[in-house]
């Protein structure tokens, strides 16, 4: 773990699906990346230190 943040209280309401790799801008597809991503998790809630650790550590 290289650093923690402290996360912003409650939750936002969207009506867009989830995506990775780009942004959305007045419901356009904005700021793209060629990046190629392996591994992507999402969770329904925040988790804490030792969760994302044992999320990390059954990676390796």
């Amino acid at each position: 773990m290289e650093g923690e943040a402290n996360a912003p209280q409650g939750s936002f309401a969207s009506t867009a699906p989830l995506t990775f790799g780009h942004g959305r801008w007045h419901g356009a597809r904005a700021d793209g990346t060629a990046a190629q991503m392996d591994d992507v998790r999402a969770f329904n809630t925040a988790l804490t230190t030792a969760e994302i650790q044992a999320v990390y550590n059954t990676r390796q």
